[in-house]
């Protein structure tokens, strides 16, 4: 699929067309199940070329005829291709097994800049498919350095302390991590008790404003989200006899 964009000018220098760019990979790739996108710049449009490769287009090794493109009838245009890989492709595994900044772990499990991190299919909405993310990252990650578990275990907790939507992404961790222990899918267990107990306290902490809804980092505003944290608070309650509001 191609995509394209155009703003004016007064629009220029301010992020708007590198945020715009990556709101529509993320709807493609994560929403629609689109693998691969395609933009074609003028040769002179080096600020649409910065755009691209911020978003991580490749720009390819040759160029494509474009017929009536930015007021000339044939153009000579750069190609650039955006395929998205899966997470372990990226070699995320490895990332976080070597990872000892907390914060940049913390940035890796709220998953909203990595495009790689696909949304949930099981959460209407929500930014990140937090049990993939456990299989396919965390899991690998403690095989290569045991002492992930801590790690993710410690990131979650300061999560906690963060925005409303930090603290919704913590909520799907659990869910995800109490149904794989449930079902022995899991290479550990984590202590959870910790986290809970702080979950709960944020969760009534927080209960008028995230029933306004909880603000995602791309300014998406899920008005559902209490809505889906009693749905989730029944599935505990009923499947491990826990309760998190």
């Amino acid at each position: 699929m191609t995509i394209g964009y155009l703003f004016n000018e007064s629009y220029w220098h301010q992020g708007a067309a590198t945020e715009t760019v990556k709101l529509i990979q993320y709807y493609l790739c994560n929403e629609i199940g689109i693998h691969e996108l395609k933009a074609f710049v003028m040769p002179e449009n080096v600020l649409s070329e910065k755009v691209l490769l911020k978003n991580g287009f490749i720009k390819e090794n040759h160029t494509v005829q474009g017929k009536n493109w930015g007021g000339k009838e044939i153009a000579v245009l750069n190609e650039f291709t955006y395929t998205m890989k899966h997470m372990e492709e990226i070699g995320y595994p490895e990332i976080l097994s070597e990872e000892t900044d907390l914060h940049k772990i913390e940035k890796m499990l709220e998953g909203y800049d990595l495009r790689e991190f696909q949304s949930s299919q099981y959460v209407g909405q929500a930014p990140i498919d937090t049990s993939m993310v456990l299989s396919k990252v965390i899991y690998p990650a403690y095989i290569l350095n045991p002492q992930v578990k801590e790690k993710v275990e410690q990131a979650l907790y300061e999560m906690l302390f963060g925005t409303d939507f930090d603290v919704y992404i913590v909520t799907l961790y659990v869910i995800s991590e109490l149904f794989k222990e449930k079902n022995n899918i899991t290479p550990f267990k984590m202590e959870l008790g910790k986290i809970l107990n702080q979950l709960k306290i944020e969760l009534s902490r927080r209960k008028t404003d995230i029933q306004s809804g909880v603000s995602y980092p791309n300014g998406y505003i899920k008005l559902s989200a209490w809505d889906e944290l009693m749905r989730l608070n029944h599935v505990c309650q009923e499947e491990y006899q826990i309760a998190i509001l």
